[in-house]
């Protein structure tokens, strides 16, 4: 079969490609249409409709996703499909737009997913260090959790002196522990709580515990954290989440939508 652009391939061609690859992965053409309905109602919001470069970016990746071509997707594929870089100048090495924008969209899907795609019958993220997209699922009102399953979440440690950065940690736990509530509700537990109750013999049985840290430098801030399954005695998840710009309330927040949506991820979609 002739390679095609994605942005350029004949409707007849893409949507046979579409249904060729979407088989490969148990994804058939309604579904893949219900897939290009939400990508297409995010791409309406207010949070990406006046955002060109965004909007090509996650529309390029899922098409690529949909029509099984993530196997090219790389840095240098990205800056001259969506970016328009010239291939006789484009160096990855000179030109980070690729990896910017990537940082902004992940930032970006967080606070959609966070607001306005609360309800969104799929989720798109792409993880760090990747540029293969993950399409989840959400499970109509919600996959149910386990009764019994109860998160302990132990405040994220901050790796860097000074009080700056120790306030904005402070303020991340803070932001992190409203959007937690609000996401699992009664199923989040404060550590310092599960463990004072372990003591009177009161617990109920902690089956997760959420443990991370915070590296927050002038130009940015890392947050990684990792899911422990008690159970198991091992971590069930691990995720890294980037923001560039200083380390404000606007930081906390945006950090903190990426990793509760991310979380949500982990505990209530099934990814495709």
């Amino acid at each position: 079969m002739q390679h095609c652009s994605l942005f350029s391939l004949p409707s007849q061609g893409y949507a046979a490609v579409a249904r060729a690859n979407a088989a490969d992965r148990d994804i058939d053409d309604g579904e893949a249409c219900a897939i290009r309905l939400s990508l297409q109602q995010l791409l309406a919001s207010i949070n990406f409709s006046k955002a060109q470069r965004m909007s090509r970016l996650i529309t390029f990746l899922i098409e690529a996703e949909l029509m099984g071509e993530t196997a090219s997707l790389c840095e240098y594929a990205v800056g001259m499909e969506v970016f328009d870089r010239d291939a006789r100048s484009y160096s990855t090495c000179e030109d980070p737009i690729v990896r910017v924008q990537m940082g902004r969209l992940r930032e970006r899907l967080a606070h959609y997913y966070a607001q306005a795609g609360a309800a969104s019958a799929y989720r798109f993220s792409v993880p760090l260090g990747s540029y293969r997209p993950i399409i989840a699922r959400v499970t109509p009102g919600g996959k149910a959790l386990d009764e019994a399953m109860l998160l302990s979440v132990v405040p994220l440690v901050n790796c860097n002196p000074g009080r700056d950065a120790s306030a904005f940690t402070q303020g991340l736990n803070e932001e992190l522990a409203f959007r937690l509530f609000h996401a699992f509700s009664h199923r989040i537990v404060p550590n310092h709580f599960a463990q004072s109750q372990a003591l009177t013999g009161k617990a109920r049985k902690i089956t997760h515990v959420l443990e991370g840290s915070v590296r927050a430098a002038a130009a940015g801030a890392r947050v990684s954290l990792r899911v422990i399954d008690v159970a198991a005695g091992c971590m069930s998840w691990c995720e890294q989440f980037d923001r560039d710009g200083p380390c404000d309330l606007a930081g906390q927040e945006a950090l903190a939508g990426m990793a509760c949506s991310a979380l949500q991820l982990c505990f209530f979609e099934t990814s495709l």
